[in-house]
């Protein structure tokens, strides 16, 4: 039973890793998409007409 738990255990670290990334790179590409947002309103004013 406990060779199976540990088999298990490291099974489903390469796909904990892999979700990690992925929400990492997903929160990295909201911050660029907000440091964008900063940077316009910056130049243009927050109630500037487009």
């Amino acid at each position: 039973m406990e060779y199976l738990e540990g088999m298990i255990w490291y099974g489903m670290w390469p796909m904990v890793i892999h979700l990690s990334v992925k929400f990492i790179q997903h929160n990295l590409q909201h911050f660029k998409k907000l440091e964008r947002l900063e940077a316009y309103e910056k130049k243009y004013g927050k109630d500037a007409e487009l």
